[in-house]
C-alpha cells in the first residue's frame, strides 16, 4: 500500500467500520462490505473483476454481477472520497487495467496499529521491561472489537486472514501474562491465563502460563491438576500427549524450580561488541566440561565477528538443554543477546508439521520489524515454488545481516529433533550465506540421524561447525556429581557410603545425568536410604516415554522387567509364546524409542539380549503393573526358571518370587503371555 496521508481510519479487528474525521462512514449494503473487506485483504494488490465478482458472491455469480460489481465500486468511491468522486478518479479504490486495487495508508488500518503494539510489546519483554510489555499488550489488545472480518467470515478469502489476526491476538495475550507474571502480578495473570485456556483449549502455551501463575500464587497442587486436566484433554480429543514445553513445566513445578518458573527477566544492556568481559564464577557441569569448552571458543568466535555454528546431540535426560543455560549464561555475561528457540511439539505434532515453525520462532524474537511480511509471504504461499523460495531465503540473510551486524547474538535451537523441513532447508542457507556475523547457533537435538537434522549437520561439518556428541556420565563423574549435591546437602551421605552410593546411582541411571540427580534429589527426603524410590519426576518422564509405546510393546517390556534388568531373546520369545524374529520386531521397536538396548551374544549364535536403557526404567514399569497381572508374569517367569534354568541370566536370583520345588503341586504348562492378557 502506498503511504500516503489519509484522514480516513479503516477497522476489521470485530465489524467493518471505516471513519472519516472522525465521524462513521456509511457503507451500504452487506455486499458493498464484503467488497471493501476483499480489497483490504490484498493490502493494496490488483485483484482481477473476474476475482473479486467470484469471491464476493461466494463462487456463484449471478448473471448481472458485473454490473452490480461496477455499480458498488463507484458507491464505495463516492462514500470514501466524496470530495473527489465527482472528478471521476480517486486516490483509495483506483481502477487498473485488470482489475481494483484499495491503496489505504499502513497507517490508517486497525491491524497494522494492532501488529505494531505487538511487536513493540515482545520486543520490550524480551528487554526486560515487563510494564511497558504489559501496557503495549494491552493497547494492542483494546483495538479487538469482536472476530476480525465478521461479515465475511463464511467467505474462503477472509479464512486466512482471521486465522492470523487471530493467531497475532493470542500472541498479545500471552506476552500480557507474561508481563503479569515478571511483575508479580499473579492474581491478575492467573484469571487472565484462565480465560486464554478457555478460549484455547489446545494450547499448551495457555495452559503452561495458568500453571505457572497458579503455582507463583501459592496453588502449586491446582497448578500439578491442570497438567492432568490438559493431558487428559489433548490425549481424548487429538491423541496427543503434552509437548515438551508443557512438560517441562510440569517438572519444574514438581521439582519447585523457581528459576524456570519464574525466570529473571532480562537486563537491558548495550548490544556492542564485548571487549573481555569476566565470566562469573560457576562449577563446570560434570562431564561436561570439554563440551562447555568448545562451546566457549564458539562465543569468543562470534564476539570476533565470526559466525559460528555448533550441533549438540544426545539422548534423552543427557543434558543438552542444561549446558545450553549455562551457556547462555556465559553468552549474557559477554553482553550477548541470547534468543531461545524451543520447539513446542513432538514428532509428526501440528508444529512439526507446519511449514517454517522453528525457524519463525526465531525470526520473530531476531526480527521482529519484519514477522508481519514474512507471515504473509507464507500463508499467501509465495515460497511454494522454488525460486521463490529461494528469494525468500535470500532476503532473510540480508535481513539477518543487517540486523545483527552491531551486537553479539547467541541463538538456541532445543528439541531440533522435531524440526519441520522446511526449516532445515532455511538453517542450511544460512549456514551457507552468513559467515561475517557477530552470531552463534547452538542447536540441540536428541536423534542426529533424524534425515532433516542429519543434513545440517552434515553441511555444518563442511562449513567448520562443531558436533558435540554427548555421553553417558561415567562411574567417577557420577560421583563429583553426588560430591558436589554433598556440599550443599541439609541430608548428607556419610563419608563410608558415598563411593556405594555414587556407583548404586550411576548403576540405577546408567549414567544419566537427569535421572541420577533426581535420584540424589529424592534422597534429601529419605535420610540414610541410598536406594530411593524413583521420585515424581523421573517417573512422570519415564511413564511418559511408556505410554508413547504401542501395547505389544510395552508388554513386552513389562515381561522382561519381571525376569531381570537384560533379558536373552529366546527367553523373551518362549515366555510370549513368540518367535524370536517376532520378538526381535518388538525390541526394535522398543530401542528405537529409546526404552531398552541391543547386546549382542557372545557367540555368533548366540540371540543376544535386550537390556533396559535405565534400570529405574525397569522400576518404573514393575511399579506401573497392576498387581494380578504382576502375578501372572511371575508365575509364568518362575516356571520356565525351573524348566528352561539354561536361558535365564544368572543375574535372575533377584526375582521376586520363590523358585517352584519339586515337591510343590502340579504344575500347570508355561503359558504364553500375549499382550491382550490383562490383570
Amino acid at each position: 500500500m502506498q503511504a500516503q496521508q489519509s484522514d480516513t481510519y479503516f477497522k476489521v479487528l470485530g465489524p467493518l467500520e471505516v471513519q472519516r474525521g472522525g465521524g462513521p462512514v456509511a457503507l451500504g449494503p452487506r455486499q458493498r462490505r464484503i467488497l471493501l473487506l476483499r480489497l483490504l485483504a490484498e493490502n493494496g494488490r490488483i485483484v482481477s473483476t473476474d476475482r473479486l465478482r467470484d469471491d464476493v458472491w461466494g463462487g456463484h455469480p449471478s448473471r448481472g454481477s458485473i454490473s452490480s460489481l461496477h455499480a458498488h465500486i463507484s458507491r464505495l468511491r463516492a462514500a470514501l472520497e466524496p470530495d473527489r468522486a465527482c472528478r471521476g478518479h480517486s486516490r483509495l479504490l483506483v481502477t487498473e487495467t485488470s482489475g481494483y486495487a484499495l491503496r489505504v495508508p499502513h497507517e490508517s488500518l486497525d491491524t497494522v496499529q494492532f501488529q505494531r503494539d505487538l511487536d513493540r510489546a515482545q520486543r520490550q519483554l524480551s528487554t526486560g521491561e515487563p510494564a511497558a510489555a504489559c501496557r503495549e499488550a494491552e493497547r494492542a489488545l483494546v483495538r479487538w472489537r469482536g472476530t476480525p472480518f465478521v461479515e465475511a467470515a463464511d467467505h474462503p478469502f477472509a479464512a486466512q486472514e482471521i486465522f492470523r489476526l487471530e493467531e497475532g491476538r493470542l500472541r498479545a495475550r500471552e506476552v500480557r501474562i507474561s508481563a503479569l507474571l515478571a511483575l508479580s502480578q499473579f492474581d491478575a495473570a492467573t484469571a487472565a491465563a484462565q480465560e486464554l485456556t478457555a478460549d484455547h483449549p489446545m494450547n499448551e502455551v495457555a495452559w503452561a502460563l495458568m500453571m505457572r501463575a497458579l503455582y507463583l500464587s501459592g496453588r502449586s497442587a491446582e497448578a500439578i491438576r491442570q497438567y492432568d486436566v490438559v493431558r487428559d484433554r489433548l490425549n481424548a480429543e487429538l491423541g496427543l500427549e503434552p509437548g515438551p514445553g508443557l512438560r517441562g513445566i510440569q517438572l519444574a513445578i514438581l521439582r519447585h524450580d523457581t528459576r524456570q518458573i519464574a525466570p529473571e527477566p532480562p537486563q537491558r544492556t548495550e548490544l556492542a561488541f564485548p571487549k573481555a568481559a569476566p565470566l562469573r564464577d560457576a562449577p563446570l557441569l560434570p562431564g561436561r566440561s570439554a563440551e562447555l569448552s568448545r562451546l566457549d571458543e564458539l562465543l569468543g568466535a562470534a564476539g570476533s565477528g565470526e559466525t559460528a555454528w555448533a550441533m549438540v546431540s544426545g539422548e534423552l535426560g543427557w543434558g543438552k538443554t542444561r549446558l545450553a543455560e549455562e551457556l547462555a549464561r556465559r553468552a549474557a555475561d559477554r553482553g550477548f543477546a541470547v534468543v531461545w528457540t524451543r520447539h513446542g511439539g513432538e514428532a509428526g505434532g501440528p508444529a512439526s508439521a507446519t511449514p517454517f515453525w522453528t525457524v519463525l520462532q526465531m525470526l520473530r524474537q531476531l526480527l521482529p520489524e519484519r514477522d508481519t511480511l514474512t507471515q504473509a509471504a507464507l500463508s499467501t504461499g509465495e515460497v511454494s515454488a522454488p525460486m521463490q523460495r529461494l528469494t525468500f531465503f535470500e532476503d532473510v540473510a540480508k535481513d539477518l545481516q543487517h540486523a545483527l551486524a552491531d551486537r553479539p547474538t547467541l541463538c538456541l535451537i532445543d528439541d531440533m529433533q522435531w524440526i519441520d523441513p522446511e526449516s532445515c532447508e532455511l538453517l542450511a542457507f544460512l549456514a551457507v550465506y552468513l559467515r561475517e556475523l557477530p552470531l552463534a547457533v547452538v542447536c540441540n537435538t536428541r536423534d542426529a540421524s533424524q534425515a532433516g537434522v542429519n543434513r545440517v549437520s552434515a553441511l555444518l561439518a563442511r562449513q567448520g561447525g562443531v558436533h558435540l556428541r554427548l555421553s553417558p556420565l561415567t562411574a567417577q563423574e557420577a560421583k563429583e556429581v553426588v560430591c558436589q549435591w554433598q556440599a550443599t546437602s541439609s541430608a548428607p551421605v556419610a563419608a563410608r557410603d558415598l563411593d556405594r552410593t555414587a556407583r548404586e546411582l550411576h548403576r540405577r541411571s546408567a549414567g544419566n545425568p537427569f535421572f541420577l540427580t533426581e535420584l540424589l534429589r529424592s534422597m534429601a527426603d529419605r535420610t540414610g536410604c541410598t536406594t530411593p524410590r524413583v521420585p515424581a519426576s523421573a517417573h512422570s518422564v519415564l511413564t511418559a516415554l511408556l505410554g508413547g509405546l504401542q501395547l505389544p510393546v510395552r508388554a513386552l517390556l513389562e515381561t522382561a522387567a519381571v525376569v531381570d534388568e537384560a533379558v536373552d531373546i529366546d527367553l523373551l520369545a518362549r515366555l510370549r509364546g513368540s518367535t524370536s524374529d517376532e520378538v526381535l520386531d518388538l525390541v526394535g521397536a522398543a530401542a528405537a524409542a529409546g526404552a531398552v538396548r541391543w547386546e549382542e551374544g557372545s557367540g555368533p549364535w548366540q540371540p543376544g539380549r535386550c537390556r533396559f536403557t535405565w534400570p529405574v526404567l525397569r522400576e518404573v514399569v514393575l511399579a506401573e503393573l497392576p498387581p494380578v497381572r504382576r502375578k501372572r508374569l511371575q508365575t509364568a517367569v518362575a516356571e520356565c526358571v525351573h524348566l528352561h534354568a539354561s536361558l535365564v541370566p544368572a543375574a535372575a536370583v533377584r526375582l521376586p518370587v520363590q523358585p517352584f520345588r519339586s515337591d510343590a503341586a502340579p504344575r500347570m504348562p508355561v503359558r504364553a503371555l500375549s499382550s491382550g492378557e490383562g490383570g
